[in-house]
This record gives C-alpha cells, structure tokens and sequence, in this order.
C-alpha cells in the first residue's frame, strides 16, 4: 500500500509507460476504489496471486490509510476464516480418504494378482496342448 501511495508520481514517471499507466488511468483507478471498494479488496483477497498488486493500486489511488484498513482487514479476516474452515475439514476428510484409499489399493492388489495368476493358468494350459 505504501509503496503505491508514497511513490505514486514517481512510479508513474519512470516505470508507467512499462505497465500501460498514466495519470488518466490512475484517475479511473481512484473512482474504480471510490466505487466499488468492497468487490476490488474482495477480489484481491480470493484471487490469490492479485492481492499485493491490488494494495499497491489501493495506494497508488490515494484510498486513506484508516479507509484502506477498514475494507483490507475484514476481508482478509473473511479470507483467512474461510481458507482455515476448508484445510480443517479437507484434513479431516484426508483420514477418511486414506482409509478407503488403503482398502481400494488392497482391492486392485487383490485383483491385479488374480488377472497375473489367471493369465498363468492360462498360458501352461495352452503350452500343454
């Protein structure tokens, strides 16, 4: 966030024409926060490579630090909670799935030596003849 908002007109100057920024683009920027603030920090938090990208635009739009803090720490409140909610019950689903994941190897084992003895049956049946 500070680097966007302390180095705003720097940043613009010397590495925008690298990133396709300038300051009408950045104008758009500030009314796209000033707008729709919840969905772009929502967006920044669930899209998991965007985030840092998305506060260094929150900054380099001048959204007010206290304002920034009141949409980022919520959402990444929401973030956090659901990610921990999913890794709890997927670790908890794990041992149920390595369970029958055990019993499904000991089945294909089962079956892939009764294919191998079958073909070996098989094969001294038709040397005999």
């Amino acid at each position: 966030y500070f680097i966007g908002r302390w180095g705003r007109e720097r940043f613009i100057a010397k590495f925008g024409k690298y990133f396709g920024l300038n300051i009408d683009r950045v104008r758009k920027l500030e009314l796209h926060f000033q707008n729709h603030p919840w969905k772009t920090f929502g967006f920044g938090k669930v899209a998991h490579g965007t985030g840092s990208l998305i506060l260094a635009a929150a900054g380099l739009a001048k959204v007010p630090y206290w304002e920034f803090l009141g949409y980022n720490i919520p959402t990444t409140l929401a973030n956090s909670f659901t990610l921990i909610v999913i890794g709890y019950y997927f670790g908890h689903a794990y041992q149920s799935f390595d369970t029958y994941f055990g019993y499904v190897s000991i089945a294909f084992l089962v079956l892939l030596i009764s294919v191998y003895i079958y073909i070996i049956i098989r094969s001294k049946k038709s040397l005999d003849s």
